[in-house]
C-alpha cells in the first residue's frame, strides 16, 4: 500500500485492514503537465489523491479568462465539491 493512504485517511478508528480495503477501491492514474482533469461542463465522478506534484484549480469567466481558484499540492485530495456533490 502506498504511503499516501496513511496520510489521507488518517483516523484513529481506521485499522491497517481498513486502509488496505480503502486502497483496493482506488485506481492509480497519471497526468502530465498541462492535462485537464475535469473539463468545463463535465460532472466529477471521482476525486483524486495527489501523491506528488501541483495541481491548479481554475474557472473560465465570461471573457474566457482563466481565474485561478486554488492549488493542490502532493499529499492532498483533489476534489471539486460543487461538481461531485
Amino acid at each position: 500500500m502506498r504511503p499516501i493512504f496513511h496520510n489521507i485517511y488518517k483516523h484513529p478508528l481506521l485499522s491497517e485492514t481498513d486502509l488496505q480495503n480503502i486502497s483496493a477501491l482506488h485506481e492509480q492514474a497519471g497526468f502530465a503537465k498541462g492535462d485537464i482533469i475535469l473539463k468545463a461542463g463535465c460532472i466529477a465522478n471521482e476525486y483524486y489523491l495527489l501523491e506528488t506534484g501541483l495541481v491548479r484549480a481554475f474557472l473560465i469567466n465570461y471573457n474566457e479568462d482563466e481565474i485561478t481558484t486554488g492549488f493542490f499540492a502532493g499529499g492532498k485530495i483533489i476534489i471539486s465539491p460543487s461538481s461531485l456533490f
